[in-house]
C-alpha cells in the first residue's frame, strides 16, 4: 500500500460517521465502563466478572494493539473491534448501555461502521458473540448471521444461557 492510501484509510478508521468516534479513553470512563462489565445484565461471563481480570482486559483491549474501539454520543457505549488480523478477520463487541440511541439512523451508521471495517481492513470475516437476543436481533440487523449456539455458554449470576455465535462474511476473492 502506499502512503496515500494508507493516510486515507486511517483517516475514514479515525472518523467513520458522526455517530462514532475514537473512544479515548480517560481514568472516568475507563471506571463507568470497568463497572458495566462487572454489573450489568449479560455483559461478561460470571468467569471475566472479577475487577482486577477486568482491569487486565481492558489494558489489553484499550492498549490500542490489535484493537479499534469507538464510543457513542454521551458515552451511551462502545463499540469495539478487537483481536484483528487484518486482510483477515476480527471480533466485535457491542456494549450499548444508553438504548435511547437505538433506532433506524443507528443501525444504518453501526451497519456502514461494520462495512467501513471491512473494507478498510480488507476482511473476509467479522464475528461476535452474546447471550442476549436483543443483541442478537440488533446484529441481525446489521448484517450478521446466528452460525450456531453453544449450549450453557455463557454463565451470569449462576445462570446459564445459551451463546450465539454470529458473522458477517465476504465471499473469498479467487477462491
Amino acid at each position: 500500500m502506499n502512503t496515500d492510501t494508507e493516510q486515507a484509510m486511517y483517516e475514514r478508521l479515525m472518523q467513520p460517521s458522526s455517530m462514532f468516534r475514537i473512544f479515548v479513553p480517560n481514568e472516568e470512563k475507563v471506571k463507568i465502563f470497568s463497572h458495566k462489565l462487572l454489573h450489568e445484565y449479560l455483559y461478561l461471563s460470571d468467569e471475566y466478572r472479577d475487577p482486577p481480570k477486568i482491569q487486565v482486559m481492558l489494558q489489553i483491549y484499550l492498549s490500542g494493539i490489535a484493537s479499534i474501539f469507538y464510543e457513542l454520543p454521551n458515552f451511551g457505549g462502545l463499540i469495539g473491534f478487537i483481536n484483528i488480523v487484518p486482510e483477515y478477520k476480527a471480533e466485535i463487541t457491542f456494549k450499548l448501555w444508553d438504548r435511547t440511541l437505538w433506532g433506524p439512523t443507528f443501525l444504518r451508521e453501526l451497519r456502514n461502521l461494520t462495512e467501513m471495517m471491512m473494507d478498510e481492513l480488507r476482511l473476509i470475516r467479522l464475528y461476535s458473540n452474546t447471550p442476549d437476543k436483543k443483541m442478537e436481533k440488533m446484529a441481525h440487523l446489521c448484517g450478521f448471521k446466528t452460525e450456531c449456539a453453544q449450549r450453557y455458554g455463557f454463565r451470569w449470576n449462576g445462570r446459564y444461557y445459551p451463546l450465539k455465535l454470529l458473522a458477517k462474511t465476504r465471499a473469498i476473492k479467487g477462491g
